[in-house]
């Protein structure tokens, strides 16, 4: 640093041949403004990140601790009913239980058909990135009702196939109304 602010060396001779100190003097109250105003976004995503961080920590214990303590919380509540009231609720949480588990099977069995879908679409129409393309598409179809739709939006707004490098070999389309080099 001294031998910067010396003019020696060759960060030294940069200093010296750009002005760089007499820059830096007449912008101090300009440069430490803006470091302040940098520093309060750069503050405010750090405090969301660890804001995130507590509460997916906060949501792993708690599932793990019902996955540990669930049978044991079952038997007590069954254990305080009558013997009939017990075995009619068991007999319903266990149909409950089937219910939800193939309700969730299927969807994800249809969010990675899904995915695999448009890998395989994506590819062979040499669209670039086709691996994230299907990953959003698994992802997002897991979300009821929107699911499908939020999956293809992106998809849909960016340009059909935009010029790659693995679509280098093909032939351009003829389009005088388009702003993308689109391939054929």
């Amino acid at each position: 640093m001294q031998d910067a602010q010396h003019g020696h060396g060759p960060i030294g001779h940069l200093v010296r041949r750009f002005h760089l100190a007499a820059w830096a003097q007449q912008n101090a109250p300009k440069l430490r403004s803006f470091g302040a105003s940098l520093a309060r976004p750069a503050l405010t995503f750090g405090k969301g990140a660890v804001s995130l961080l507590v509460t997916l920590g906060t949501i792993a214990v708690l599932v793990l601790l019902l996955l540990l303590e669930g049978p044991k919380m079952r038997r007590a509540v069954l254990g305080l009913m009558s013997p009939e009231r017990a075995a009619r609720y068991a007999r319903i949480a266990h149909e409950v239980n089937k219910s939800v588990t193939g309700y969730m099977a299927g969807n994800v069995l249809t969010s990675v058909i899904a995915g695999v879908v448009v890998f395989v679409t994506l590819t062979a129409l040499r669209i670039p990135f086709p691996l994230l393309w299907a990953l959003w598409v698994a992802l997002v179809d897991f979300l009821p009702m929107v699911g499908g739709a939020l999956a293809g939006i992106p998809r849909s707004c960016s340009p059909p196939a935009i010029r790659s490098p693995r679509a280098s070999s093909r032939r351009p389309c003829s389009s005088a109304t388009s702003r993308w080099r689109i391939t054929c």
